[in-house]
């Protein structure tokens, strides 16, 4: 069993506590939180990892799922660690940004990623300046039929990023463009 304590945690998401693995510097364990449907939202990212592993891709852009562990505080879910360069994506200037973001939507969409929850907080630079996904991967459908249809988890893919679009437009003087189908 893992023990987690105050020294291994490195922040808080909407509904998970994210700790750096004790035995492994290149991991980090989420361990869920109180929110209602925190089991139901990070076993949906497991689903979309396992995904990804049966299409053989392990897109770099991604910090990616390597299983569970058993921890003091609960279940445990292990996924690389991303060693963040902070407030990098903040600090941009809104043209960087928009080409950043732009550059990480081809990429997904080239593989066809399951995204269920993109915003900013689900994005980091790491410290080779490569900007990677650390949640929000999966499909809330009843009917998850992006997984058997790239068509349709591109056009999901496509959803999702101008729900980012129009996020980001609200607080940068309305750069954001729609994403072209």
């Amino acid at each position: 069993m893992l023990e987690l304590n105050r020294s291994l945690f490195l922040g808080e998401g909407g509904d998970k506590r994210c700790y750096r693995h004790p035995a492994d510097g290149s991991r980090c364990v989420k361990v869920l939180g109180d929110k209602e449907g925190a089991l139901k939202r990070v076993l949906r990212e497991v689903q979309a990892h396992e995904h990804l592993k049966k299409r053989g891709l392990r897109p770099s852009y991604l910090s990616f799922y390597l299983g569970q562990e058993e921890t003091n505080l609960g279940t445990g879910y292990v996924f690389e660690y991303v060693d963040p360069v902070p407030n990098a994506l903040e600090v941009m200037s809104p043209i960087e940004l928009r080409k950043t973001i732009d550059d990480l939507l081809e990429e997904c969409l080239r593989d066809a990623v399951v995204l269920d929850d993109m915003h900013l907080d689900n994005l980091i630079m790491d410290r080779s300046g490569v900007v990677r996904i650390i949640d929000g991967l999966g499909c809330g459908d009843f009917l998850p039929f992006c997984y058997w249809s790239r068509y349709l988890a591109r056009r999901k893919v496509r959803r999702k990023f101008q729900g980012l679009y129009d996020r980001i437009s609200r607080v940068t003087d309305g750069w954001a463009r729609p994403v072209a189908g």
